[in-house]
């Protein structure tokens, strides 16, 4: 990220905790999806500024938006649009469990502070979501068809959701299925999903993703 000086935001925590259920095991190589991916753009549609935050494994990916506010009024957040950054899940499991919202803010050039906690980015070029999710329009073509998911995803899934709406344990979300295409587990609403591949024939997890509708003015 080339930027110096960003003006203090506040983020939903939830947002960032939800994704953390989904990142990839610090065993794996890709040393890139070990952290939250947090990306801050204006809506095409209503102008309204909003993070895009994610975390994927490549088989499983926690897409949702979180609202935003500088500290300080007076400082605009034009200077966040199309900034990225991956934030290391350590930072993120340190932040105060009842918190709702917590500072964002840029210490120099490659340090940056979460609540209490600095940090420096994961240094990577992070998968492009927006590739992977496709509009509403797509979906209504697609049938509803069942599949095989791997236990511990749909788990990750879940969880991932009941972290983001601030939900009870015991709330089940709704899992789309569409065959060898990603099923989608959501709301009932464009904010937040969670996109998992199905296992396919040959019994191994799929790579390729195709989603159900999610509010793509973000991304």
């Amino acid at each position: 990220m080339e930027t110096t000086n960003l003006n203090p935001i506040t983020i939903n925590t939830n947002a960032l905790r939800a994704a953390v259920h989904c990142v990839a095991d610090k065993k794996d190589l890709r040393y890139y999806l070990h952290g939250v991916y947090v990306k801050i753009k204006q809506g095409k549609a209503t102008n309204e500024p909003r993070a895009v935050v994610a975390g994927t494994n490549g088989s499983i990916l926690f897409v949702g938006l979180s609202e935003i506010e500088t500290v300080n009024p007076l400082q605009p957040l034009t200077c966040w649009f199309d900034q990225s950054l991956i934030i290391p899940i350590d930072a993120i499991k340190a932040l105060d469990k009842k918190a709702l919202t917590v500072h964002l803010s840029q210490i120099d050039a490659n340090t940056y502070r979460l609540g209490n906690v600095v940090f420096t980015p994961i240094d990577g070029q992070y998968p492009d979501i927006g590739r992977v999710i496709p509009d509403s329009m797509l979906l209504d073509s697609k049938a509803q068809t069942p599949a095989n998911y791997h236990p511990d995803y749909l788990t990750r899934a879940n969880k991932a959701l009941q972290a983001f709406y601030g939900a009870k344990p015991t709330t089940v979300y709704e899992l789309a299925q569409y065959g060898t295409d990603a099923g989608i587990m959501h709301a009932g609403e464009n904010r937040a999903q969670v996109v998992i591949m199905p296992i396919r024939p040959n019994g191994k997890q799929g790579t390729a993703l195709s989603t159900p509708a999610f509010n793509r003015d973000y991304l």
